[in-house]
């Protein structure tokens, strides 16, 4: 066999390799999908988050995230509310990393909301799978007569290796209920897919299942999240 046969061999051989492998990552997602509605058939309603986020990169540490959102309640007929995030976040050595989050909501007849965020992040990968953990503190400020609760929320986040445009991801989040309760209070359920459209462009799709624990009685959302991330 000639040198170049060979190597174009071994070069189909990885790419089917490859190709088998993000089909079985693609399959778990979507396995996932079914199994989360099948299983947790009760819910209460669909709602969509329509995100358009722009990212300036200052340097390999520091960045800044400005995202506005619309949310259509009401099984996606209805207009909800509206918030805007303006998040910093700062590398501070090789997996590690800070963040700090304010969401303003505009609620209509509710009165304005706002929620402040402060992470601590650390990434890494294994087997060419980013695997991602992130806490946060999560504070909701009481004004204007809106009583909300505080909770620490433990994200962990798989990101499987890209096939053309598309990167697969699934991620779970349990919220844990401060204010005196201390316990479990919701859970949410993140698989997803990202495109990357252009360099500088990238859309964002993920269905959140998101459920509540330890409250009676329970209510259960399906979340649509399409984000589209510009970079400038």
């Amino acid at each position: 066999m000639s040198k170049r046969k060979h190597m174009f061999l071994i070069f189909f051989k990885k790419r089917i390799s490859t190709s088998k492998s993000m089909k079985k990552h693609l399959f778990t997602i979507i396995l996932t999908c079914f199994l989360i509605n099948s299983v947790k058939a009760q819910t209460e309603d669909n709602i969509l988050w329509s995100q358009l986020s722009l990212h300036k990169k200052f340097d390999e540490k520091n960045a800044l995230y400005i995202t506005p959102t619309l949310r259509t309640n009401n099984n996606l007929k209805s207009y909800q509310n509206s918030s805007i995030d303006i998040h910093y976040a700062h590398k501070v050595y090789k997996h590690w990393g800070l963040g700090f989050i304010s969401r303003t909501w505009f609620v209509p007849d509710a009165g304005d909301r706002q929620f402040l965020w402060f992470d601590i992040r650390y990434s890494t990968s294994i087997n060419a799978i980013k695997v991602f953990s992130g806490l946060r503190y999560h504070l909701a400020l009481d004004i204007n007569e809106n009583i909300d609760p505080d909770f620490i929320r433990w994200k962990t986040k798989l990101t499987f290796p890209s096939f053309g445009i598309l990167t697969p991801h699934l991620a779970i989040e349990p919220w844990l209920r401060l204010n005196g309760f201390e316990q479990l209070q919701r859970v949410r359920y993140e698989p997803g897919v990202d495109l990357q459209l252009q360099k500088n462009l990238k859309l964002s799709m993920t269905y959140w299942r998101q459920e509540t624990i330890n409250l009676e009685p329970n209510s259960n959302f399906n979340i649509y999240v399409v984000k589209a991330t510009y970079s400038i």
